[in-house]
Parts: structure tokens; C-alpha cells; sequence
């Protein structure tokens, strides 16, 4: 196990044994939760050759929602927490779907990894709001209320991750390391979105 599995797995465990003892349902069922997407993350990773960098984009993706938006209730606290996670992952998928590419060994035009990485981050997307929707409806978690329309934090952070594509060349060789420098023409916008709350 690598140390970043390791330190993933003690974040867990605390937030699990701190929820039995206090025998919190939410807790209890997020930590489960982050523990199978743990396990997801490391068969997929190891299939498509997932270093630390990318893992560890996924495992903050996950303690965030989980953690911050289950367990100490971001996503009803704080009005802007759900889409600064839309935008998070669309930026994860999109990494994802470069591995994907690279995986695969497609050696096509930018335009169809773009369409690709933008069709795989939506499908995914698309599968989480899902997945948010049936764990309010079956367990009574509070990831859909207070929300705002999904159409913003849905399709406007996907144009961001297809625009980087646009600056860089096509990526198929092999994907890109994060951060990845943002183009000028979206930097301004970019910048007074994540600072004006």
C-alpha cells in the first residue's frame, strides 16, 4: 500500500471510529462510501496506470464531499460549496478521461479528444447528480438541497478543462501534469469567480 492509500485510509478510519462511537448514520455511511470509491479508484488506477498526482486529486475530491459535505453539512452551510465540486471534478474527470485516451491509444484530432474528455466528464457528471439525488431520496442525506439549477455547476466548469485542451495540443501521447497553466483568456473570469465570495 502507498503511503498516499495509507494516509487516505487513517483520515477514514478516525472520521469511521469517531461515527461508531457517536453511532452517526451519516458519518458511519460516508466513510463506507469513501472507503468503496478508495477501492474504485485503486483497481481503475491500476488498470490505467494512475500515478500518486492523479490519486491524489481523486482522494480530495472524495474526503471533500463526503467529509466537509456530509459529514460537517458544506453542502447546506455553505451556498457555493456544490459548484466549487462540480468545477473540482470536471477538472478530475477531464485528467481521467486523458488516461482513458492514453489507455486506449486514441491518436485522433483535438477535436474529438475534446469532445471525448467533454462527453466523458458530462456522462460522469450526469451519473453523480444521480447518485446525489438517490442517496437523499433513499438514505435522507442533504446533497441536492438548497442547490442551485444544475445546469450551472454542470456544464459551465466543462468548458474550462476544454479550453485548456484547445491551448495545449492534443494531449493522446500521454496526459497532462496538474496544475496545468490556464489560458490568458480565461484567467480573468477564472480568477474573479474562486475570489469574490
Amino acid at each position: 500500500m502507498k503511503k498516499i492509500d495509507l494516509l487516505y485510509l487513517i483520515v477514514v478510519m478516525f472520521y469511521l471510529i469517531s461515527g461508531l462511537i457517536r453511532w452517526n448514520m451519516t458519518t458511519i455511511f460516508a466513510c463506507v462510501l469513501s472507503l468503496i470509491f478508495m477501492v474504485i479508484t485503486n483497481v481503475i488506477g491500476k488498470k490505467l496506470g494512475f500515478g500518486n498526482g492523479i490519486k491524489i486529486l481523486i482522494y480530495v475530491f472524495i474526503l471533500s464531499t463526503e467529509v466537509l459535505g456530509e459529514i460537517y453539512h458544506f453542502y447546506v452551510d455553505v451556498w457555493w460549496f456544490d459548484i466549487v465540486m462540480h468545477t473540482y471534478f470536471s477538472f478530475v474527470i477531464s485528467y481521467v478521461g486523458l488516461y482513458l485516451i492514453r489507455y486506449f491509444n486514441i491518436k485522433k484530432s483535438i477535436y474529438f479528444v475534446i469532445l471525448f474528455i467533454f462527453s466523458f466528464a458530462m456522462m460522469t457528471e450526469s451519473i453523480w447528480e444521480i447518485f446525489e439525488f438517490s442517496m437523499d431520496r433513499v438514505i435522507g442525506t442533504d446533497m441536492q438541497s438548497m442547490k442551485l439549477p444544475i445546469a450551472i455547476p454542470m456544464h459551465v466548469p466543462l468548458a474550462i478543462p476544454a479550453a485548456m485542451l484547445l491551448k495545449s495540443g492534443c494531449p493522446s501521447a500521454k496526459p497532462m501534469l496538474m496544475p496545468i497553466s490556464i489560458p490568458k483568456i480565461i484567467q480573468l473570469p477564472l480568477s474573479s469567480v474562486f475570489f469574490s465570495f
